[in-house]
Protein backbone atom coordinates (compact mmCIF):
# COMPACT_ATOMS: atom_id res chain seq x y z
CA UNK A 1 0.00 0.00 0.00
CA UNK A 2 1.00 3.93 -0.68
CA UNK A 3 2.55 5.51 2.60
CA UNK A 4 0.80 9.01 1.99
CA UNK A 5 2.93 10.10 -0.60
CA UNK A 6 0.98 12.11 -3.50
CA UNK A 7 1.84 12.26 -7.20
CA UNK A 8 3.17 15.45 -8.44
CA UNK A 9 2.54 17.92 -5.80
CA UNK A 10 -1.34 17.88 -6.86
CA UNK A 11 -2.46 16.51 -3.37
CA UNK A 12 -3.94 13.51 -5.17
CA UNK A 13 -2.91 10.20 -4.89
CA UNK A 14 -1.59 7.87 -7.86
CA UNK A 15 -4.70 6.08 -8.27
CA UNK A 16 -3.05 3.17 -10.43
CA UNK A 17 -0.49 2.61 -8.07
CA UNK A 18 -3.07 2.15 -4.88
CA UNK A 19 -4.96 -0.31 -6.94
CA UNK A 20 -1.90 -2.30 -7.78
CA UNK A 21 -0.65 -2.24 -3.90
CA UNK A 22 -4.55 -2.86 -2.71
CA UNK A 23 -4.95 -5.69 -4.95
CA UNK A 24 -1.52 -7.17 -4.18
CA UNK A 25 -2.78 -7.01 -0.32
CA UNK A 26 -6.19 -8.60 -1.71
CA UNK A 27 -4.13 -11.51 -3.39
CA UNK A 28 -1.80 -12.09 -0.56
CA UNK A 29 -4.88 -12.60 1.95
CA UNK A 30 -6.59 -14.43 -0.73
CA UNK A 31 -3.62 -16.81 -0.86
CA UNK A 32 -3.08 -17.22 3.12
CA UNK A 33 -6.80 -18.18 3.51
CA UNK A 34 -6.68 -20.08 0.52
CA UNK A 35 -3.90 -22.87 2.16
CA UNK A 36 -5.37 -22.56 5.48
CA UNK A 37 -8.39 -24.01 4.07
CA UNK A 38 -6.32 -26.68 1.87
CA UNK A 39 -4.40 -27.46 5.31
CA UNK A 40 -7.98 -27.56 7.08
CA UNK A 41 -8.86 -29.67 4.51
CA UNK A 42 -6.39 -32.05 4.37
CA UNK A 43 -6.07 -32.40 8.78
CA UNK A 44 -9.59 -33.20 8.68
CA UNK A 45 -9.26 -35.67 6.12
CA UNK A 46 -6.46 -37.43 8.09
CA UNK A 47 -8.61 -37.01 11.12
CA UNK A 48 -6.40 -34.91 12.86
CA UNK A 49 -8.45 -31.79 12.60
CA UNK A 50 -11.12 -30.18 14.93
CA UNK A 51 -14.69 -29.63 14.01
CA UNK A 52 -15.28 -25.47 14.09
CA UNK A 53 -18.53 -25.30 15.04
CA UNK A 54 -20.33 -21.77 15.15
CA UNK A 55 -23.55 -21.53 18.22
CA UNK A 56 -25.23 -18.56 16.85
CA UNK A 57 -27.23 -17.64 19.56
CA UNK A 58 -25.15 -17.28 22.45
CA UNK A 59 -25.74 -16.97 26.04
CA UNK A 60 -29.36 -19.40 25.14
CA UNK A 61 -30.46 -22.26 27.56
CA UNK A 62 -29.62 -24.68 24.68
CA UNK A 63 -26.76 -22.64 23.49
CA UNK A 64 -24.83 -23.05 26.68
CA UNK A 65 -25.69 -26.57 27.12
CA UNK A 66 -24.63 -27.58 23.68
CA UNK A 67 -21.37 -25.50 24.38
CA UNK A 68 -20.47 -27.29 27.67
CA UNK A 69 -21.00 -30.74 26.37
CA UNK A 70 -18.82 -30.02 23.40
CA UNK A 71 -16.02 -28.45 25.58
CA UNK A 72 -15.51 -31.81 26.89
CA UNK A 73 -13.60 -32.97 23.79
CA UNK A 74 -10.78 -29.95 23.15
CA UNK A 75 -9.07 -32.20 21.18
CA UNK A 76 -12.34 -32.93 18.89
CA UNK A 77 -13.93 -29.40 18.95
CA UNK A 78 -13.48 -26.08 18.68
CA UNK A 79 -16.39 -24.25 19.49
CA UNK A 80 -17.28 -19.91 19.25
CA UNK A 81 -20.60 -18.25 19.99
CA UNK A 82 -21.99 -15.20 18.05
CA UNK A 83 -24.48 -13.02 20.09
CA UNK A 84 -27.44 -12.64 17.22
CA UNK A 85 -28.89 -9.14 19.55
CA UNK A 86 -26.95 -6.83 17.97
CA UNK A 87 -25.94 -6.40 14.26
CA UNK A 88 -21.55 -7.31 14.86
CA UNK A 89 -23.07 -10.76 13.63
CA UNK A 90 -23.07 -9.67 10.33
CA UNK A 91 -19.20 -9.03 9.86
CA UNK A 92 -18.50 -11.99 11.38
CA UNK A 93 -16.23 -14.39 9.07
CA UNK A 94 -18.14 -18.13 8.86
CA UNK A 95 -16.16 -19.34 6.30
CA UNK A 96 -13.47 -21.04 9.45
CA UNK A 97 -16.54 -23.15 10.45
CA UNK A 98 -17.65 -26.49 9.82
CA UNK A 99 -20.94 -26.35 11.21
CA UNK A 100 -23.07 -23.07 12.13
CA UNK A 101 -25.39 -24.50 15.15
CA UNK A 102 -28.27 -21.76 14.89
CA UNK A 103 -29.88 -21.52 18.41
CA UNK A 104 -31.31 -18.13 18.57
CA UNK A 105 -35.01 -17.35 18.63
CA UNK A 106 -37.92 -15.31 20.33
CA UNK A 107 -39.56 -17.62 22.34
CA UNK A 108 -40.66 -16.38 25.53
CA UNK A 109 -43.00 -13.19 24.24
CA UNK A 110 -47.07 -13.10 24.77
CA UNK A 111 -48.78 -14.71 21.88
CA UNK A 112 -50.37 -11.35 20.89
CA UNK A 113 -51.03 -9.72 17.27
CA UNK A 114 -48.66 -6.96 18.04
CA UNK A 115 -45.75 -9.50 18.74
CA UNK A 116 -46.44 -11.54 15.81
CA UNK A 117 -43.93 -9.54 13.67
CA UNK A 118 -41.35 -9.92 15.97
CA UNK A 119 -41.91 -13.60 16.03
CA UNK A 120 -41.58 -13.60 11.93
CA UNK A 121 -38.62 -11.43 12.14
CA UNK A 122 -36.43 -14.03 14.36
CA UNK A 123 -37.36 -17.18 14.37
CA UNK A 124 -38.07 -16.89 9.91
CA UNK A 125 -36.02 -13.87 8.48
CA UNK A 126 -32.79 -14.26 10.63
CA UNK A 127 -32.69 -17.97 10.28
CA UNK A 128 -32.96 -17.70 6.20
CA UNK A 129 -30.05 -14.58 6.63
CA UNK A 130 -27.96 -16.61 8.51
CA UNK A 131 -28.04 -19.84 6.78
CA UNK A 132 -27.29 -17.81 3.57
CA UNK A 133 -24.18 -16.11 5.03
CA UNK A 134 -23.35 -19.54 6.28
CA UNK A 135 -23.70 -21.31 2.62
CA UNK A 136 -21.99 -18.25 1.10
CA UNK A 137 -18.82 -18.76 3.59
CA UNK A 138 -18.79 -22.55 2.55
CA UNK A 139 -19.72 -23.66 5.84
CA UNK A 140 -21.16 -27.44 5.08
CA UNK A 141 -23.47 -27.98 7.78
CA UNK A 142 -26.18 -25.83 9.38
CA UNK A 143 -28.06 -27.11 12.52
CA UNK A 144 -31.34 -25.47 13.02
CA UNK A 145 -33.30 -25.68 16.18
CA UNK A 146 -36.80 -25.66 15.20
CA UNK A 147 -39.29 -26.40 17.60
CA UNK A 148 -41.89 -29.54 18.60
CA UNK A 149 -44.32 -26.23 18.67
CA UNK A 150 -44.35 -26.87 14.59
CA UNK A 151 -47.30 -29.77 15.16
CA UNK A 152 -49.72 -27.50 17.41
CA UNK A 153 -50.06 -27.66 20.71
CA UNK A 154 -53.37 -29.84 20.29
CA UNK A 155 -51.24 -33.04 18.51
CA UNK A 156 -52.58 -35.93 19.37
CA UNK A 157 -50.80 -38.01 21.84
CA UNK A 158 -49.17 -40.48 19.37
CA UNK A 159 -45.44 -40.05 19.16
CA UNK A 160 -44.32 -37.45 16.46
CA UNK A 161 -42.19 -38.94 13.95
CA UNK A 162 -41.27 -37.53 10.49
CA UNK A 163 -44.67 -38.23 9.04
CA UNK A 164 -46.74 -36.30 11.64
CA UNK A 165 -48.38 -33.62 10.02
CA UNK A 166 -47.35 -29.83 11.21
CA UNK A 167 -50.27 -27.89 12.52
CA UNK A 168 -48.69 -25.01 14.32
CA UNK A 169 -50.95 -22.86 16.33
CA UNK A 170 -48.91 -20.01 17.47
CA UNK A 171 -46.83 -17.68 16.42
CA UNK A 172 -43.73 -18.92 17.30
CA UNK A 173 -44.71 -22.39 16.09
CA UNK A 174 -45.88 -20.83 12.72
CA UNK A 175 -42.58 -19.08 12.31
CA UNK A 176 -40.34 -22.05 13.36
CA UNK A 177 -42.10 -24.32 10.16
CA UNK A 178 -42.09 -21.57 7.73
CA UNK A 179 -37.85 -21.12 8.54
CA UNK A 180 -37.64 -24.98 8.32
CA UNK A 181 -39.05 -24.84 4.88
CA UNK A 182 -36.94 -21.89 3.70
CA UNK A 183 -33.93 -24.20 4.48
CA UNK A 184 -34.79 -26.70 2.51
CA UNK A 185 -34.45 -25.01 -0.09
CA UNK A 186 -31.38 -23.78 0.17
CA UNK A 187 -29.95 -27.61 1.13
CA UNK A 188 -27.71 -28.52 -1.56
CA UNK A 189 -24.63 -31.32 -2.24
CA UNK A 190 -22.33 -28.64 -0.41
CA UNK A 191 -24.89 -27.16 2.31
CA UNK A 192 -27.02 -29.87 4.29
CA UNK A 193 -29.47 -28.26 6.49
CA UNK A 194 -30.34 -30.53 9.81
CA UNK A 195 -33.51 -29.59 11.73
Amino acid sequence: MHDGVVEGGTGELNKEEEETEAHKSETAQSSAKKETIAKDTEEREKGRRKKKILITGSGSYVGTSVEAWLRQWPEYYQVDTLDMRTQIWRTHDFSAYDVVYHVAGIVHIKEKKVNEARYYKVNRDLVLEVAKKAKEAGVKQFVFMSSMSVYGLNHSKLPITRESECHPNTYYGKSKLEAEKLLQELEGNTFKVCT
